[in-house]
């Protein structure tokens, strides 16, 4: 199960995903993001989305949340992502 922490302000949002095992391997390819996602305000709220592993990013992108969504709503954002190689303890 993911886990992840918010801040406020410049905001961010950031999830951890479980353990690798060594050998473990992503092909590089599309990755999609899937998350609910409120944005009460009425402009549009455009954030970027990254996948890394520790200091290595494996590809980034961005999204753009429409105005006046009150509702959490299921959204998806896809990102090019490179190979990668996992190591024992890896974690995206």
């Amino acid at each position: 199960m993911p886990s992840g922490s918010y801040q406020s302000g410049d905001w961010g949002i950031s999830f951890t995903s479980e353990s690798f095992s060594a050998g473990e391997r992503l092909e590089a390819g599309t990755t999609t993001v899937n998350f609910y996602a409120t944005n009460p305000s009425g402009v549009w709220v455009i954030f970027g989305v990254e996948m890394r592993v520790g200091g290595t990013s494996l590809g980034a992108g961005s999204f753009a949340l429409p105005p006046s969504a009150y509702d959490a709503n299921f959204y998806s954002a896809s990102i090019t992502t490179g190979a990668y190689d996992f190591g024992a303890g890896d974690r995206l």
